[in-house]
């Protein structure tokens, strides 16, 4: 099987949803749809969203206008129970406003199931999960960083480049509505400022093991 932003190098046990610009399969410049390229489900792209390819193939999102890619209300880009994985690349510039990269949201509460952003100011990348800050890491401006949040039913791990940043033991949400790429959907001035790359997420707690592979399997792309 063909998989996102790297055939036969990023792990495939368990992988279940993904999503690359660069893969002609997941987005074609100017569509306004994206597709899983695992599960080939079609997801919804807003028309702020750039592509860039220089020389990094990946989406841009501008400063002024809320965009973002809707990945969906489903148990398969957010389980409620059992074990969860999110890879992402990304490249953060500008520092105003509340920026998002990835979201998810509790619709019974109006917390948030999981929130990974950042405040005003500055690059510092909270982890929010189950209600909760959890841990941060600081990223650099205009530099590609690969982020990996694990959660294996038990622990919650947060991965810089492939080496831990973070551990807690909060539990995991069971109530969610739709995942965002870009973007807050529950708070629509909360839009990434730069560049994200191919998203991956696994059906289960990833190793720290398979972290460095899929982030050997990208480095070359993006570091």
């Amino acid at each position: 099987m063909g998989v996102v932003g790297g055939p036969d190098l990023i792990v495939q046990d368990s992988l279940v949803y993904g999503i690359d610009p660069a893969t002609p399969r997941s987005y074609v410049s100017g569509s306004g749809t994206v597709t899983d390229i695992v599960g080939n489900a079609s997801n919804t792209i807003t028309a702020g969203v750039q592509v860039v390819a220089n020389p990094i193939t990946a989406w841009r999102w501008p400063d002024g206008t809320f965009n973002y890619i809707d990945c969906g209300d489903n148990d398969t880009v957010r389980p409620l129970t059992g074990e969860v994985s999110y890879n992402w690349w990304i490249y953060p510039s500008g520092t105003g406003g509340y920026r998002t990269p990835l979201s998810c949201w509790s619709s019974n509460s109006s917390k948030y199931h999981f929130w990974f952003g950042m405040n005003p100011g500055g690059y510092q990348l909270d982890i929010y999960w189950n209600g909760a800050n959890r841990f941060n890491t600081t990223l650099s401006e205009d530099t590609w960083t690969n982020i990996c949040i694990t959660w294996d039913g038990t622990t919650l791990t947060g991965y810089k480049n492939a080496e831990s940043f973070g551990t807690a033991t909060p539990g995991i949400k069971s109530d969610a509505d739709n995942l965002s790429y870009g973007g807050d959907l529950n708070r629509n001035t909360y839009e990434f400022q730069g560049d994200l790359g191919p998203l991956h997420i696994y059906h289960k707690g990833l190793t720290a093991a398979e972290v460095l592979q899929n982030y050997n399997a990208l480095k070359d792309r993006f570091v």
